[in-house]
């Protein structure tokens, strides 16, 4: 009876074995398929524009070698996919950014290697909130004196929106997760140690003394190191991430350093409230300790009161004394927050998206209100209300959170309600890593219901 059953089972084998090998050659002719594709696009390309002898090589070599890029791409795993996808955030310094080309790519990898996806996030109250923002921010756009214009920036909009739905969408578990905080930290360490040694070496990217690492502006750069910083913060309490504690101090010396050396007045108020609310917490749930603050926080910034006698060429401590004063600049940035505020009041329904530099001539650097005079007060208000909604229930799940695990809940706060008062200074809807620090505070609000199911270091 059982060699019966031994013989039955193995058909039911070998047909299953028959549908993965047919799985994984679909798979592989379609990544061929693409690869030649791409392949004869550039030989065709080169028809059109003038190339001369000595650089038609480079030409189709670039085809080439992004093709076998592709194809060892989709032999990596998923986890290792969002590693590479959180590490291309940390670079921006040209449109499109990296983080773009790997948004494409997540996608074409998402359907070919059939992810499935949370399908639990597209039913609450949050998904509603951004779907009506969105909507009215839509509806803005038949104000616009620029319909062509309005629509590009409004689109520029919705597709960061989606990009932040996307990647709630394709983490499944903690392993991922933590692959993708891994990639996001690596990328600040590879921006502030790339941006310090610029510094040093006086090859800023055009900022003169101000550190951007691969941003266009240090007051971009400023929040997204923020919150990698914030992460090893906390890895160093309660490890999860990385296992060196010399990794992770000097992680921080640099990335601090980094910090610091962007000269960016609103980036050391948005970490000096992160700072203060984490630690605010963290005592108030006992968990830390004075060695702990001596080691991590006053050390890096007896290291960063060393540099001026290190590097007396750099000028260091002229410059910092002259970004803590008010910039000859600050009265036109008030000047046109004022503006705003007053286009604002007049325009219920918005003046359309990105349409303030069409009727002033700069940019209102101030997000705020810049989202109530461009997109109308309906748009405005839900948005706010997600903000609200977010850093409420991410403060009650910090409180109630285990203490011997990662608290994420924690970290995710401290970097939200920094960010979101440092946007107060800035333009920031079109930030890549804005929404990527939405799209993690959605997924943990969502996907990670008990406290006692924070990170434990599934990954080491």
């Amino acid at each position: 009876m059982a060699s019966n059953n031994k013989l039955k089972e193995r058909p039911n084998n070998g047909v299953e074995i028959m549908y993965q090998l047919k799985h994984y050659f679909s798979k592989t002719m379609l990544i061929a398929l693409l690869s030649l594709l791409l392949g004869f696009m550039a030989v065709y390309l080169t028809f059109f524009f003038y190339i001369p002898n000595h650089t038609i090589f480079p030409v189709i070599l670039f085809p080439i070698i992004g093709s076998v890029g592709l194809v060892v791409l989709f032999l990596l795993k998923w986890e290792k996919l969002l590693f590479l996808f959180a590490l291309s955030v940390g670079f921006q310094l040209n449109d499109p950014s990296p983080y773009e080309m790997m948004f494409c790519l997540m996608i074409l990898l998402f359907l070919v290697k059939r992810i499935p996806f949370n399908r639990k996030m597209l039913n609450n109250y949050l998904f509603l909130m951004l779907f009506l923002f969105v909507l009215f921010g839509t509806f803005s756009i038949f104000f616009s004196i620029n319909i062509q214009r309005g629509t590009a920036w409004h689109l520029i909009t919705v597709y960061l929106v989606l990009s932040a739905f996307f990647l709630v969408l394709i983490i499944k578990n903690e392993k991922q997760l933590v692959y993708f905080l891994k990639g996001f930290v690596v990328g600040a360490i590879l921006n502030s140690m790339l941006g310090v040694i610029g510094y040093l070496a006086g090859k800023s990217q055009g900022r003169g003394n101000r550190l951007e690492g691969f941003f266009q502006d240090p007051n971009i750069f400023s929040p997204f190191v923020v919150i990698a910083i914030m992460l090893v913060i906390e890895d160093s309490i309660t490890p999860s991430l990385f296992k060196s504690k010399l990794f992770k101090f000097l992680s921080i010396v640099l990335m601090v350093g980094a910090l610091v050396l962007a000269m960016s007045r609103a980036g050391w108020i948005n970490f000096a409230i992160a700072l203060a609310l984490y630690a605010a917490v963290k005592i108030l749930k006992g968990q830390l300790r004075l060695g702990f603050v001596i080691k991590f926080i006053l050390v890096p910034f007896s290291v960063l009161l060393s540099v001026p006698f290190i590097f007396p060429g750099l000028n260091f401590m002229n410059q910092l004394k002259d970004r803590t004063t008010l910039q000859s600049y600050d009265n036109e940035r008030f000047d046109a927050n004022y503006f705003t505020l007053k286009v604002a009041e007049n325009h219920p329904f918005g003046i359309g998206p990105g349409e303030i530099t069409s009727i002033y001539y700069m940019d209102t650097h101030n997000t705020y209100l810049r989202l109530f005079a461009e997109y109308g007060w309906f748009a405005g208000i839900f948005l706010m209300l997600f903000f609200l909604f977010l850093a409420g229930v991410l403060l009650k799940r910090s409180l109630s959170h285990d203490r011997g695990d990662f608290n994420l809940f924690l970290v995710l706060l401290c970097s939200l309600v920094g960010t979101l008062v440092n946007i107060i200074v800035v333009d920031a809807l079109h930030w890549r890593h804005f929404w990527v620090l939405i799209a993690l505070c959605y997924y943990l609000i969502f996907f990670k219901k008990e406290p006692s199911t924070a990170i434990k270091g599934e990954i080491q």
